[in-house]
């Protein structure tokens, strides 16, 4: 119930907080340039040009391509397979790397 009540009055202060807003208003000269440009029909439009627009396409399908080509031929590479046979040698042998085998700077700073 109390939670209805402070909801309401939340409401009610954003509304009444509306009342002291005015109107915006625009510049003398606005409106008659503005049919100016309606009637002048003088459209100017920021073209890309073709070299710049054909080197970005060309860009974008540039790195596509290799980025296929890596997917495809790491599948192929024997160097990812004799790190996947590592991997799991290590994970099916149960043994686990203690932390000072892996840094041995790590004694000499518990020492």
């Amino acid at each position: 119930m109390e939670q209805n009540k402070n909801r309401d009055k939340w409401v009610e202060d954003v509304l009444s907080s509306t009342e002291n807003i005015k109107r915006a208003e625009a510049s003398t000269y606005i409106y008659p340039k503005i049919l100016h440009r309606l009637k002048s029909g003088d459209s100017t439009y920021n073209i890309i040009p073709f070299k710049r627009a054909a080197f970005g396409i060309v860009t974008v399908v540039l790195l596509a391509v290799l980025n296929i080509f890596i997917v495809f031929t790491s599948q192929n590479d024997p160097g990812s397979k004799v790190i996947q046979n590592t991997e799991s040698s290590l994970n099916s042998s149960g043994d686990q790397l203690i932390p000072s085998q892996v840094n041995p700077y790590l004694e000499i700073l518990n020492n």
